[in-house]
């Protein structure tokens, strides 16, 4: 069981190498590129008020707010920067921030957690680049030490 390793010889095949298809909570398959979280932010892409809660959902502490509690406007800003996050990484079906209110939101939680680099496994288990395959990283994920009738 190894994955396969492959050699770029340019900048375009390299850059192509971060489409990932993955499974998601519903079962339905699609395909994401993990956003540049900082470039976004720095290039203003991402709406100013939502700068405080991406700082928040990516671990940063508040820059912005000290506020101790979490506020309704907290909520609504760190689900407006969910769903543009979300929406930044589907490439396929592409979406709007708008569209991301009508996926499951066990699906957009996931997606978000993999934008956010909070997780590398997709819901069936398998590593977004396919690193699941390989012997080594099986070993070093501790993957694969389940009794047979466990692993199907």
């Amino acid at each position: 069981m190894s994955t396969t390793k492959r050699t770029v010889k340019n900048l375009d095949a390299w850059s192509n190498s971060g489409y990932h298809e993955v499974v998601c909570p519903s079962t339905v398959v699609v395909g994401i590129r993990i956003p540049d979280l900082a470039a976004i932010i720095e290039g203003g892409e991402l709406p100013q008020h939502l700068v405080d809660a991406a700082l928040k959902a990516a671990g940063a502490t508040s820059a912005v707010s000290d506020a101790p509690e979490i506020t309704v406007e907290d909520i609504k800003r760190e689900r407006e920067f969910t769903n543009f996050l979300v929406a930044k990484t589907v490439e396929e079906p592409a979406l709007t921030p708008e569209d991301v209110s009508r996926i499951p939101v066990e699906d957009k939680e996931m997606i978000a957690a993999i934008a956010l680099r909070l997780r590398d496994l997709d819901a069936e288990g398998s590593h977004i680049s396919g690193l699941d395959k390989s012997e080594k990283f099986r070993k070093f994920r501790g993957l694969g030490e389940f009794e047979p009738t466990v692993e199907g």
